[in-house]
């Protein structure tokens, strides 16, 4: 029998999965789901994302043990029907380039993939090899979306780049990304930009822009691989908005961050300056944050990042 493909998306994935040994698991149910994200993350079971279709998918999870460096991932390379009643997932180990410097901390790998159902008993193959290795980052608000243009949708993996000065990098390549929250109002009024990474960060700086008690604030991210980046451009006329434009690696060891300042015409009246704030979720990824700031006059605006056609896609 020749082999079958099964459809399936990268769904979750992270260095710090809280699980000492190797693991596979097949979700099949929401409850089973719940479990293992809190057990993963510590939150609460009912905190787990709900966006799974169960009658029609499910939901692989890997992890590879614990790790004594970074510069570790593991990734799934393909899930396919071999023979009648048997499935195959087929992942990888990176491991860290040879001469490549990583931090010494302890990782422990996972990924989680959403399939669609087969009948069939699911085996896992999994093999090892130094990296990069690259891979398809997974849509957003449909399975045509990338959130990017089609031509930056294959990356390498970040935290296999090399960090030592003359080492070959591959070229610029886009982060995934998207926006959190943004407002005309805040109680910051000097010009900032700020980088949280975790939900006690994010916590102190809403109460610091808006004025509302620390526990009000809405859900930050996934801290396990997810940070925040907030921008403040104060003393604008009305209508005028901050936003991201990109999030980019430009080199092995920096990443920058490019935004607009969308600025209302001059002929507009000033009557009460405005304080516009963004504030984006990105994955993380080694190295140092730079941003870089344009000014566009309104009604400028500014380029699609995303031709999937759907007018809700956050990456539009």
């Amino acid at each position: 029998m020749t082999s079958s493909p099964i459809q399936w998306r990268e769904y979750k994935s992270g260095l710090y999965g809280g699980v000492p040994v190797p693991r596979q698991l097949v979700m099949n149910t929401g409850a089973q789901w719940q479990r293992y994200w809190s057990e993963i993350t510590g939150e609460l079971p009912q905190s787990a994302p709900d966006d799974i279709s169960w009658p029609q998918e499910l939901l692989i999870a890997i992890h590879i043990g614990q790790r004594p460096s970074a510069g570790y991932e593991v990734a799934v390379e393909s899930i396919q029907t071999v023979r009648p009643g048997e499935i195959v997932v087929r992942y990888v180990e990176v491991t860290p380039a040879p001469g490549q410097m990583v931090a010494k901390v302890i990782t422990s790998p996972w990924v989680v993939v959403r399939m669609n159902r087969a009948p069939g008993v699911v085996r896992f193959e999994g093999r090892t090899q130094p990296g990069p290795i690259a891979r398809r980052i997974p849509g957003r608000c449909c399975d045509r979306c990338t959130g990017i243009p089609s031509n930056l949708v294959i990356g390498y993996l970040p935290v296999q780049y090399p960090k030592v000065m003359g080492d070959p990098f591959n070229p610029l390549y886009s982060i995934q990304w998207r926006t959190h929250s943004e407002g005309s109002e805040s109680n910051i009024d000097r010009s900032r930009t700020q980088v949280l990474v975790t939900e006690g960060d994010w916590q102190k700086y809403w109460s610091e822009s808006t004025g509302q008690p620390p526990h009000l604030a809405p859900k930050g991210a996934d801290w396990n691989k997810e940070q925040l980046i907030a921008i403040h451009v104060p003393r604008l006329r009305p209508g005028s908005k901050v936003m991201v434009e990109s999030i980019e690696r430009v080199s092995a060891a920096t990443i920058q961050v490019s935004y607009l300042v969308l600025t209302a015409p001059s002929r507009t009246a000033v009557t009460e300056p405005t304080n516009p704030w963004v504030v984006v979720r990105m994955d993380r990824s080694p190295g140092s944050l730079q941003f870089k700031r344009q000014d566009v006059a309104v009604p400028e605006v500014p380029p699609v990042r995303c031709d999937c056609g759907c007018s809700t896609c956050p990456g539009r």
